[in-house]
């Protein structure tokens, strides 16, 4: 099945591709009497969890969106994890899984995800044609936006010191990331007699469910080193493996290619390969704000700068439009903050250098601005690049019919030149994240923001006097030069 969705993950968030030499197609069974083919096993399943698992393990796994980065700051890390052990597919898990499928498929009804019997289920009508690697994603990326709340100075628990309601959407990810467990197995079926077909993917792991309290993982001893007692050594992943184990599951990638509207391109290993060249840093720029050094501080702050003397105008009351009327101020357009998780996201989706932006398979995932141009001139500076994208993401407000005085974001917005606009002074963001490169004679840049706009029959913002409804909308105090809420949520 062609994957539509190009979908991004934290730190090494993007959508696991193909393993190298397969093809979506490859129709051959993992198992002897299984229905998962190699392809769905090794270059989809245990490639997204063991990615997963070995952010944990490094330390490079961040707490949801728990802070952002501002006058040095960074989003919180959850702490290295001990033990953390590569997961290896199970024939038997695989049939258990089958089973609970096949039951699922003919009640031919939506179960409640979060309390089947035992670990994961992922289910709903088929609104869109989303792969096994989105739906897959989708669970796993819960701690990209929500944080667990048990983590302790020996270990990490799930739902420890919160509601256990609140923790929730979290249960899949705690159960795929448990610490002791060693064999996963999945299956997956569709109910076509209903007016709506249906989806099932299930997925058991040797552990078992999860309750709230329950441990995932214990501290690790090396900040960001190997964690992994003995018997067990560290694979080059930082997954803990048996030192004899010849036949464990493919090279754990910390980054994926991305599907860009024809093609795949293999997925990218400890090692990264990439296509763009990227600014870097230096002794002169230095990168001290995020953990990376791709882009320098002072090219994020110029990149930050860029958007908030936009976002600025339009909250004063000093844009135009294409009509040539003045908009309204913003009583509520937020200050938007650096994210170095939204950061690398836009790093990592830059990589293999493509020719268009993503399309967002929840509206609830981070917004993406995306700009590819043609150096045709003088070579310009990184932060001439920069200015110019910005300055194309923002002028359709001049060009086109957009929201205009009333401030509502309309589904025919959403097809046209305007959402770049829309999405860069959307009121409610107050994270961005945004990386820039050189893919030959082109450069290539990507702008990320949450909480994402561009929703259809929201308003873009409220209008009225600037800055006046900050602290009654609880988006902090008002930068009243600047006409932004100064919101840290």
């Amino acid at each position: 099945m062609g994957n539509p969705y190009l979908v991004i993950a934290a730190v090494a968030l993007l959508l696991p591709a193909l393993c190298a030499g397969q093809t979506e197609g490859n129709s051959s069974t993992k198992c002897p009497d299984g229905t998962m083919t190699e392809n769905e096993v090794d270059c989809q399943i245990l490639t997204m969890i063991n990615t997963r698992r070995s952010q944990l393990a490094t330390g490079t796994q961040y707490n949801g969106f728990k802070g952002s980065v501002t006058s040095g700051v960074q989003p919180t890390e959850l702490p290295s994890a001990q033990n953390m052990r590569k997961l290896t597919w199970s024939c038997d898990l695989e049939q258990q899984a089958k089973t609970h499928v096949d039951e699922l498929v003919s009640a031919c009804e939506v179960a409640d995800d979060e309390n089947v019997e035992a670990n994961v289920l992922m289910n709903d009508y088929e609104y869109f044609d989303a792969d096994l690697s989105t739906r897959l994603w989708q669970k796993l990326s819960a701690i990209d936006n929500q944080n667990l709340t048990g983590v302790g100075e020996s270990s990490v628990t799930f739902a420890g010191s919160a509601d256990f309601v609140n923790e929730i959407p979290l249960k899949a990810y705690a159960i795929l990331m448990n610490s002791e467990a060693k064999e996963v197995g999945c299956s997956q079926g569709q109910c076509t007699s209903g007016e709506q077909p249906i989806y099932y993917i299930y997925c058991l792991t040797d552990k078992g469910d999860m309750s709230p309290g329950d441990k995932i993982y214990d501290v690790g001893k090396n900040d960001k080193g190997c964690n992994c007692e003995a018997p067990l050594t560290c694979d080059s992943s930082g997954l803990c493996i048996e030192p004899a184990n010849t036949t464990q599951a493919p090279t754990v990638t910390t980054s994926a290619a991305v599907t860009s509207g024809a093609g795949s391109l293999a997925p990218e290993t400890t090692t990264l390969l990439s296509l763009a060249e990227f600014p870097g840093s230096s002794s002169a720029e230095p990168s001290t704000w995020c953990s990376f050094g791709e882009i320098s501080d002072t090219m994020r702050m110029h990149m930050q700068d860029t958007h908030n003397f936009r976002r600025s105008t339009l909250a004063l009351g000093q844009i135009t439009d294409n009509t040539g009327a003045t908009l309204p101020a913003a009583t509520n357009m937020n200050y938007l903050h650096w994210n170095c998780t939204l950061e690398e996201q836009a790093h990592n989706f830059l990589r293999s250098c493509p020719t268009e932006g993503y399309q967002r398979p929840s509206d609830d995932l981070p917004a993406q601005n995306f700009y590819r141009q043609t150096i045709t001139s003088n070579e310009p500076t990184w932060r001439d690049m920069n200015k110019k994208t910005v300055t194309e993401w923002w002028k359709p407000v001049r060009k086109v019919a957009g929201p205009g005085q009333s401030a509502k974001f309309l589904a025919q917005h959403s097809g046209s030149s305007i959402r770049s606009y829309t999405l860069m002074g959307w009121a409610e963001s107050h994270q961005m994240g945004c990386s820039i490169a050189r893919c030959g004679s082109d450069w290539v840049e990507a702008c990320l923001y949450y909480p994402p706009g561009n929703k259809p029959g929201a308003l873009q913002y409220k209008p009225g006097k600037a800055c006046s409804e900050c602290n009654t909308l609880g988006q902090g105090p008002c930068q009243a030069s600047l006409g932004l809420c100064d919101s840290e949520k």
